[in-house]
């Protein structure tokens, strides 16, 4: 499944929500839900998605980052820049993370064997 059809399913799933995270919640630094700006690693504050699912706001002390997935739909941008741009800033694992911050995640089960093979 590709980094769009994993955003596509998960702003499906919230749709007008925010997700916080609590650094404090993590033993280690390095598993802190991240996006890299660059070279630089940003952890992640929030994600916020609209009422659609199609757009939502990654938000790091130092970062604002839209993702619009309908600009795709609208020849905005194609799927390859797309894919290579979430795969630049580490948007598979931020969208892990996402999933596993829902209360859903304990009904719906592990994000790759069970969320992303659901049909």
């Amino acid at each position: 499944m590709s980094i769009l059809e994993i955003a596509k399913k998960v702003g499906n799933l919230l749709k007008g929500r925010t997700i916080y995270f609590d650094f404090k919640s993590y033993d280690n630094k390095e598993d802190i839900p991240h996006i890299f700006d660059g070279w630089t690693r940003c952890d992640v504050e929030c994600v916020r998605f609209n009422d659609n699912g199609d757009f939502f706001e990654i938000l790091t002390k130092s970062v604002s980052m839209g993702i619009a997935l309908y600009d795709i739909e609208k020849g905005n941008l194609t799927k390859k820049e797309f894919e290579k741009g979430a795969k630049d800033i580490g948007l598979y694992d931020l969208l892990r993370d996402i999933y596993y911050e829902t209360d859903e995640s304990a009904e719906l089960g592990d994000f790759e064997d069970d969320f992303l093979a659901e049909s």
